[in-house]
C-alpha cells in the first residue's frame, strides 16, 4: 500500500515537472525579445516575426503565421497599436508566436480621417496617445486615446490657419512641457509638379486646452518631418531639444533649392534656433529623408545618392538607399560602409547600450539586421529575414 502511495506520488511530481517544463517551452516561444513586422508579395502581406537575438541565423515566415491588416504605428510597453485596413477602428495588439493578437479595440470617430499620410502620434504619458492628422491635407484634426481602458478621451480640430489655395505637408509633431510643437509647411498636391512652399512653420499649442499661442516661421528649409505616420522624423534628447529633419527631396516632395537638414528647438524655447541649422547632405548630391536618435548626440540619417536615381520607380523598386552618421553638436556627418536598401519610410533603427541595430530591405525579398558599434566603429551583418522589414522593436525592456 506505502510502495502504491510512493508509486502515486512520484507520477504525480513527474506529471507536474512535465506540465511545467511545457510551460516553460510555451514561455520561450512567447517570449521573444524582439518583434519584426515584415511585407511579402510586393506589400500584399504583412507578418510580426518575433525573435531572441538580432546578430545572427535566419528568421523565415512560418506556414501558420497570421497575417496583419492594420497600419501598424507603435509598439508600446510591450503592445502594438494600429488601425484597422479600411475601418476606423483602433485595436491593441499582444505579440504572439503566429502573429498579432488583437486584444482590445475601439472605434475612431467615423468623419476625421486616420490615413498613413501626413500624420503623426505622440505618447503624453504612459496610457495617453495623442493621434493627429490633417483631414487629407485640409485641416489639422487629433484624437486622444486612453490605451488602458481603450476610450476616446478628446476628438476635433486643431486652430492651426488653413492654407492658402495648398494643402498642408512635411508635417513633424512632438509634445513637451504640456506644449505641442507641430511644423509643417503648404504644397499644391502630392501629383502637383510645383515645389513646396519656402518656409517651414512651427505651431505651438498648448496642452490640455489644444489652443494655439503662436506660430513661427524659418526660410532656411522646407518640408519638415515626413508623410507616414510611424517613421521617425524628429525626437526630443536627454536635455529636453528637439531635432527634426526637413526632406525637400524627389521623394516626398521636391524644391529646387532648399536643402535637407536639421533644425533645433532648444529646452524652454517656442521657436526653431537660430543659430543651428546643419545640412546633412550636398544639395547637388544626395537626399535626407528620416532621422533617428542613437544618444549621446549622435543621430542617424537615411539618405539616397541622386546618381542612382534615373526615374521615381527607383525610389520604390530599387535599393538606393543609405545611412549616414550625424554628430548633433559638431555638425559633421559620416557616411557608413552598409549596403544600399529599399527607400521605405521605417521604423528600422533600434538601439542597445552602445550597439545598434539597422534593419535593412537590400531587396523586395529578403532583409539583413546589420549592427554598427558605437563605441568601435565596426560594423557586421547579423539576422535574415525574410521580406522588407518595415518595424524593429524590442518587445521586453531589458
Amino acid at each position: 500500500m506505502k510502495s502504491n502511495r510512493l508509486f502515486l506520488l512520484y507520477l504525480f511530481v513527474f506529471v507536474l515537472a512535465g506540465i511545467k517544463a511545457c510551460r516553460e517551452r510555451e514561455t520561450q516561444a512567447t517570449s521573444g525579445n524582439y518583434g519584426i513586422i515584415t511585407f511579402t508579395d510586393n506589400f500584399e502581406k504583412e507578418y510580426l516575426l518575433t525573435t531572441d537575438s538580432l546578430t545572427a541565423g535566419n528568421l523565415d515566415i512560418p506556414e501558420n503565421a497570421g497575417q496583419i491588416y492594420s497600419l501598424i504605428f507603435s509598439c508600446h510597453n510591450g503592445y502594438y497599436y494600429g488601425i484597422d485596413d479600411g475601418k476606423p477602428v483602433f485595436t491593441r495588439y499582444d505579440a504572439t508566436p503566429t502573429g498579432l493578437e488583437p486584444v482590445a479595440q475601439i472605434p475612431l470617430p467615423p468623419h476625421l480621417s486616420w490615413k498613413v499620410f501626413q500624420s503623426w502620434y505622440n505618447w503624453i504619458d504612459e496610457s495617453t496617445l495623442f493621434l493627429g492628422s490633417t483631414q487629407n491635407g485640409h485641416t489639422f484634426v487629433y484624437c486622444i486615446i486612453n490605451v488602458k481602458d481603450m476610450q476616446i478621451e478628446r476628438h476635433g480640430e486643431l486652430d492651426i490657419p488653413l492654407p492658402p489655395e495648398r494643402i498642408y505637408g512635411g508635417i513633424m509633431g512632438q509634445f513637451r512641457d504640456n506644449q505641442l510643437l507641430i511644423s509643417y509647411t503648404y504644397y499644391q498636391g502630392w501629383n502637383n509638379p510645383a515645389p513646396a512652399s519656402d518656409t517651414t512653420y512651427l505651431a505651438v499649442i498648448d496642452y490640455p486646452s489644444l489652443k494655439t499661442k503662436s506660430i513661427y516661421k524659418d526660410t532656411r528649409s522646407t518640408w519638415p518631418g515626413g508623410i507616414f505616420l510611424h517613421a521617425p522624423t524628429s525626437f526630443i534628447d536627454e536635455s529636453g531639444d528637439i531635432y527634426l529633419i526637413t526632406a525637400p527631396g524627389g521623394r516626398t516632395h521636391p524644391h529646387p533649392t532648399a536643402v535637407s537638414g536639421i533644425f533645433r528647438i532648444g529646452k524652454g524655447e517656442e521657436t526653431f534656433d537660430p543659430g543651428y541649422f546643419v545640412p546633412v547632405v550636398s544639395k547637388d548630391e544626395q537626399e535626407a529623408y528620416m532621422l533617428y536618435y542613437l544618444g549621446n548626440g549622435k543621430a542617424l540619417v537615411r539618405t539616397v545618392e541622386k546618381s542612382l536615381i534615373m526615374q521615381y520607380e527607383d525610389y520604390l523598386y530599387r535599393p538606393v538607399a543609405g545611412y549616414s552618421l550625424v554628430d548633433l553638436r559638431t555638425g559633421t556627418t559620416k557616411k557608413l560602409d552598409l549596403p544600399p536598401g529599399m527607400l521605405d519610410f521605417t521604423e528600422t533603427v533600434l538601439v542597445e547600450d552602445s550597439k545598434v541595430y539597422i534593419a535593412i530591405a537590400e531587396s523586395a525579398e529578403e532583409s539583413y539586421i546589420w549592427q554598427y558599434n558605437m563605441d568601435t566603429e565596426e560594423i557586421t551583418r547579423g539576422l535574415r529575414i525574410e521580406g522588407r522589414v518595415m518595424v524593429l522593436n524590442r518587445l521586453h525592456k531589458k
